[in-house]
């Protein structure tokens, strides 16, 4: 086989196409086209044909689409818990194994989900971003007693 040919097939099938405005890479000049509208000028072309939900991929909207159906096609394998997520699985099944993957950089806690540990550090910081739109009064947290 001829270097050039090895090239060209190396080219095409490779991820030799760089971003503009990141470093992201691709293998055609369409993905790369798609990643920046999408992306970068924040296009969502993809709309849900019950609710006002837009997004920017068809795989987004498939996942959105669960919201609207009763179907909870992922079941645990240890108790009688379902639900309509492979993601929601994924965490609910940490409450079996005990798994607390994210951790504090400042004190001992640790948390099944990361958005727990975003609501946590909150604590350290002294942001409360939840106020009411009554009075003055402010928590960090909208569980917080």
């Amino acid at each position: 086989m001829d270097p050039s040919e090895v090239k060209t097939k190396s080219n095409h099938f490779g991820k030799d196409l760089q971003c503009s405005v990141c470093s992201h890479t691709f293998s055609t000049t369409g993905n790369m086209k798609a990643h920046i509208m999408r992306v970068h000028k924040k296009e969502t072309p993809f709309k849900c044909s019950i609710c006002s939900y837009k997004c920017s991929t068809s795989s987004r909207l498939e996942r959105h689409m669960k919201v609207h159906s009763d179907e909870k096609q992922y079941d645990c394998s240890v108790c009688d818990y379902k639900c309509k997520h492979l993601n929601g699985l994924k965490v609910h099944l940490r409450t079996h194994t005990n798994e607390k993957p994210y951790k504090c950089s400042v004190c001992d806690y640790e948390s099944v989900q990361l958005s727990t540990l975003k609501r946590h550090l909150k604590t350290h910081t002294q942001e409360k971003p939840n106020e009411c739109s009554m009075c003055d009064f402010k928590l960090y947290n909208i569980f917080q007693t």
